[in-house]
């Protein structure tokens, strides 16, 4: 018998659904995928799915449903997302094409074997690194469209530039102007997260605003983690800010990463320590086995309103529109809960434009919620440099299936916010 197996395209964006068909397969078979890559630190990454033919002779993974593998039910990025190494390592980041191989079984026997790209970043967008004024970024804009936004990104706690790399590239390949910004964990910049000036997140604005590409573009920021509670702070001090995006993100300031028993804020303004609240200790028999959950120490703090209040962001001095991603199992904090106190907080504010405002939150994701679907789920503990684990919580599912969902909306909010009629309108009604 003759098969058809086809990617009607061998290279699409990672956030894409693969265009994968596999036809003409005898009603009752099993049929098996197996797809595998390998990341840039050598590791290789697979993932497989089992369906079966009933009436229709056609297997297509974004219809129809996985009996058994990596992952089960009907999910049109399983294959993508559910790949995995061993021993268990989180995706190396890096913006080259992701190669890989999908091989397709009929009852166990391997009739034909399909290569295609995933790309994180699109052919046609150039990546430009920005160094002047202590500004340490990378430039993303597509040289074949007018850019619809022009967007900040901003990574977490794990410093650098890799996470804000990834996300501006991608948001570049849909057509944004994005600057990913770091602003500690690099030469150039301080070594730890602690005492940040906001200001120095305010000249990266400033400085994408002042771009040919950008002139006349309204201005958003997307940040993850502590970059989300960057993020809304440089909105509530930069009117120009049109949409803030936050994946897992604190609408309370917290302390920033010290050694010994000083504590300063993570964050400064004209040289002072932004108020911040201090998490409660955990006692030491809690975290005498397993991964280390530091949700407890921030959740009992910020359920005190004595305690939280001096920290919390005036979220009511944001000019623009405000989304906010958060896990339900998030294990590192409380992304649900804090991003609840944000909304109730714009909701009081006597802004008349709250409907702009928006709160994903999903019950099986973790701190790894959101973000672009399409790549391998990252491991829902990680291990820091001296050895320490800690738990993100979710699962790789939850994280997965929440990306699927929040990504395009993400993509709709900063369409919808920072287009130019958008602007004009929020102009006349007195958002400058």
């Amino acid at each position: 018998m003759s098969y058809e197996y086809i990617l009607e395209r061998n290279s699409f964006l990672v956030d894409e659904t693969p265009p994968l068909r596999l036809s003409q397969v005898r009603r009752g078979a099993r049929v098996t995928l197996r797809a595998s890559c390998v990341d840039s630190s050598n590791m290789t990454f697979e993932s497989w799915a089992d369906y079966r033919t009933t009436s229709n002779t056609t297997i297509d993974p974004a219809r129809q449903r996985a009996l058994a593998g990596t992952y089960k039910g009907t999910d049109p990025f399983g294959l993508c997302w559910s790949m995995t190494s061993v021993p268990e390592r989180a995706f190396a980041r890096d913006l080259r094409p992701i190669s890989t191989r999908i091989r397709a079984e009929i009852d166990g026997e391997q009739i034909g074997a399909l290569d295609c790209e995933r790309l994180r970043v699109r052919a046609d967008v150039r990546a430009r690194d920005v160094r002047c004024g202590g500004l340490i970024a990378t430039f993303f804009v597509s040289e074949g469209s007018t850019p619809r936004g022009a967007v900040v990104v901003l990574g977490g706690s794990e410093g650098g530039i890799g996470l804000a790399e990834e996300l501006a590239a991608l948001l570049a390949s849909h057509d944004f102007a994005a600057l990913a910004v770091a602003y500690f964990g690099v030469k150039g910049l301080p070594g730890r997260l602690v005492r940040i000036p906001v200001e120095y997140v305010e000249s990266a604005a400033e400085w994408l605003l002042n771009q040919p590409e950008t002139a006349g573009l309204g201005i958003g920021v997307l940040g993850v983690s502590r970059g989300g509670e960057l993020a809304l702070l440089l909105a509530t001090s930069f009117p120009k800010i049109r949409a803030v995006v936050g994946f897992a993100a604190s609408s309370v300031v917290w302390p920033g990463f010290t050694q010994g028993l000083d504590c300063y804020s993570a964050w400064t303004r004209e040289g002072k320590d932004v108020a911040f609240a201090v998490p409660r200790t955990m006692p030491l028999s809690s975290r005498a086995s397993g991964p280390l959950v530091s949700r407890p120490w921030f959740f009992s703090t910020a359920q005190d309103q004595n305690a939280r209040e001096c920290a919390m962001i005036p979220m009511e001095l944001i000019h623009g529109a405000v989304l906010l991603v958060s896990g339900g199992d998030d294990q590192v904090w409380p992304s649900q809960f804090l991003a609840e106190l944000a909304m109730q907080r714009l909701n009081h504010s006597g802004n008349a434009q709250t409907a702009r405002h928006l709160h994903l939150t999903y019950q099986h994701a973790g701190h790894g919620v959101g973000r672009a679907p399409g790549l391998p789920a990252a491991p829902t503990v990680v291990v820091d440099q001296s050895g320490i684990s800690y738990s993100l919580g979710g699962s790789k599912v939850g994280n997965a299936r929440s990306a699927q969902h929040s990504w395009p909306q993400v993509i709709s909010f900063f369409a919808q916010h920072l287009a130019a009629s958008s602007m004009a309108v929020e102009s006349q009604r007195g958002y400058r």
